[in-house]
């Protein structure tokens, strides 16, 4: 909100709502209020404004930023009980699901600062987070030991070291933001470096382990599409949330559900997962293959993919343009849209070395055209 006060300068001012009752843990009492199912009970007959702070209805958020050959699970959301977006200005309530994290992306924010990815971490004063950080490459840096001591050295404290894989490190954290899951660290931090942390937190989802949608751990779930969908039954009171898995033409897999009564019921779908594989220029590995004169190295003779090699080139790795052609058909209306010359540099990037692409373009009556 902005406004001009009365010196005529523009003054700026964020709104804020504060909270004018709690929500009670056990009962409604003067002062808080309570939620059972549906029903909101206030403490007194008087006029309020209720503001909600997150979208209702069952809706499936992003999987955490688990290891490549880990399962990963998609995270459920409705609302139940939804946390506030103020969590921290309210009554702490027990019964919130805390989980272990392990292996909890980190980004680095500073050159001793972390983030971490999941929010909302256990308030343990006597154990902080544990961190382990590697560099680009994935060589190790640091170990970092959460443990605090509290009072006196006593006989039955942890152990100093976590174990020998890595030197563990205490008294390396200088101060914590549980809501955020920031950690400020003494060690020297690089914007490339690569870490994980080890800790409790506050899960507000429900994460469906029922189904991995990792392509490399489940294969079957490669390109696919994963329909999650809710139905209320009398047969299965204890369960509303189910998966039914479908391939690349939306067709139902057999068997892969975990509904045991598919054909029964009202399903919902409330969200579609399609899960497939994508690769980048960081998870390739280049090999040189030739030997001078011509051919397949031997060392290299004897592997699987060596039926699909082709030996085109002189001694000294020079292409050999003629060694073979392709013909392409294209529509003559992608004319209007590309010249000739851009298309011929697409379709020659997408060929192998030493293939020569000859391109003819068809109208609408099927008349060839160069």
């Amino acid at each position: 909100m902005q406004y001009v006060d009365v010196t005529g300068s523009l003054v700026s001012k964020v709104l804020r709502y504060d909270h004018v009752i709690a929500q009670a843990l056990v009962a409604p009492s003067p002062g808080n209020y309570s939620i059972a199912g549906n029903l909101l009970t206030m403490p007194d007959a008087g006029n309020y404004w209720i503001r909600f702070t997150q979208t209702n209805g069952y809706q499936v958020m992003p999987t955490y930023g688990y290891l490549p050959n880990t399962p990963w699970y998609p995270r459920v959301r409705f609302g139940l009980l939804p946390p506030p977006a103020e969590w921290s200005s309210q009554l702490f309530v027990y019964t919130v699901p805390y989980m272990l994290g392990t292996y909890v992306t980190g980004t680095v924010l500073d050159t001793h600062m972390i983030q971490f990815e999941r929010p909302n971490l256990y308030n343990d004063p006597s154990h902080l987070p544990d961190i382990l950080i590697f560099d680009e490459d994935n060589n190790f840096k640091y170990a970092l030991d959460g443990y605090v001591q509290i009072g006196p050295v006593k006989a039955d404290d942890p152990p100093y070291l976590k174990g020998t894989v890595y030197n563990w490190q205490r008294g390396q954290i200088t101060s914590l933001d549980l809501t955020y899951a920031r950690v400020d660290v003494t060690v020297e931090l690089d914007p490339t470096d690569i870490v994980w942390g080890f800790y409790t937190y506050a899960e507000p989802d429900v994460i469906y382990t029922n189904f991995d949608i990792n392509p490399v751990t489940n294969p079957i779930a490669k390109n696919s599409i994963l329909n999650m969908y809710v139905k209320f039954t009398d047969i299965t009171p204890g369960q509303n949330i189910y998966h039914q898995l479908l391939d690349s033409g939306g067709n139902v897999i057999a068997g892969q559900t975990d509904d045991p009564f598919p054909g029964e019921g009202s399903p919902v779908v409330f969200a579609q997962i399609m899960i497939g594989s994508s690769v980048s220029e960081t998870n390739f590995t280049f090999t040189d293959v030739r030997v001078r004169g011509g051919g397949l190295a031997p060392a290299y003779q004897g592997i699987p993919q060596a039926v699909n090699f082709w030996d085109i080139g002189y001694w000294d790795g020079r292409p050999y343009p003629i060694a073979g052609a392709v013909v392409v058909y294209l529509p003559y209306s992608i004319l209007n849209v590309l010249s000739r010359s851009d298309i011929e540099g697409r379709v020659s990037a997408s060929l192998p070395m030493g293939a020569m692409p000859v391109i003819r373009y068809l109208d609408t009556n099927g008349q060839e055209w160069v």
